[in-house]
């Protein structure tokens, strides 16, 4: 088949699909339990969504939170500027209802790809992940941890092999306020 047909199908399929699917209801229509609990696991993302920078990268970094559609991920993209190249990345959070868990997506504009586990804990989000380096398997634990005056923490310690934990990263995030005229 020729590409023009597959995308021909496709959208058949796609508009066949969604016509069999119930609209969504108003917004103030009563919440079932289970999206009340859905929305309420959402909610602890919130503290996310803003535009940030880094405390001494205020020229150079930028990661712009927003909700996705109906509150349903917080969709972050971000910028690091220098005098060699320009870095983009965008980062999913997500809650499932399906699993019941956290989950976090990155893809940067060098090619990398992450997927973390996502906890709360008492103080805020802690992301788990596993990857390989050369014969090395790095287990790398990331803390987010928010302050009282809306800015946030972001820790990462890493156990190579096994060993001792270490952190090998501290970042306070600030909100990015917009450069007097």
């Amino acid at each position: 088949m020729r590409p023009k047909v597959l995308l021909s199908m496709a959208c058949a399929i796609t508009f066949a699909a969604s016509a069999d699917e119930p609209p969504d209801p108003p917004r103030d229509a009563p919440v079932a339990p289970a999206q009340d609990a859905a929305r309420h696991a959402r909610d602890k993302l919130a503290f996310l969504v803003r535009t940030w920078t880094v405390e001494g990268k205020e020229d150079s970094f930028t990661e712009t939170c927003d909700w996705f559609h109906d509150r349903s991920h917080v969709v972050c993209n971000s910028e690091t500027v220098t005098p060699e190249k320009t870095s983009k990345g965008v980062s999913v959070f997500s809650w499932s209802a399906q699993t019941g868990r956290y989950r976090y997506y990155h893809y940067g504009s060098s090619g990398v790809a992450a997927a973390m586990d996502v906890f709360l804990t008492a103080g805020g989000l802690m992301a788990t992940y596993e990857r390989e380096v050369g014969k090395d398997l790095v287990r790398e634990h990331v803390w987010m941890t928010p302050r009282p005056d809306g800015s946030f923490d972001f820790r990462e310690d890493d156990s190579v092999n096994g060993g001792p934990w270490k952190t090998v990263a501290q970042i306070h995030y600030i909100e990015k306020r917009p450069r007097a005229k």
